[in-house]
């Protein structure tokens, strides 16, 4: 699961943010938490800014949608060659590789 934390750089530090090129603003942003923030952290380079929770409400729960939900359909399961893989829709298209070559070794003989 991916973990999304709002960062800002720790007092006196400049942060380089990977995925916008440039320096984390003093401000601070949302950013996918991984393990370059993770470093940035243990390095006490970079502080998380815990956000406010939004209250939960204790009244009636939000009214459920009275649509049918899509009905699930099994897929098909794939076609197995005899040595047990899978083929896919190029295998299929490809004429056999063995056969294409003994057609080549053929041609170059005469």
């Amino acid at each position: 699961m991916k973990r999304y934390e709002f960062i800002k750089p720790a007092q006196g530090f400049k942060v380089w943010d990977p995925q916008t090129g440039a320096f984390l603003p003093e401000a601070g942003r949302r950013v996918l938490y991984d393990q370059y923030w993770s470093r940035r952290q243990t390095e006490g380079a970079i502080v998380i800014v815990p956000t406010a929770t939004p209250p939960v409400s204790k009244s009636a729960p939000p009214p459920v949608s009275k649509s049918a939900p899509a009905p699930v359909t099994k897929e098909a399961d794939p076609p197995v060659a005899e040595n047990g893989i899978a083929k896919t829709a190029q295998d299929k298209a490809a004429p056999d590789r063995a056969q294409a070559d003994k057609k080549s070794k053929k041609k170059t003989k005469k």
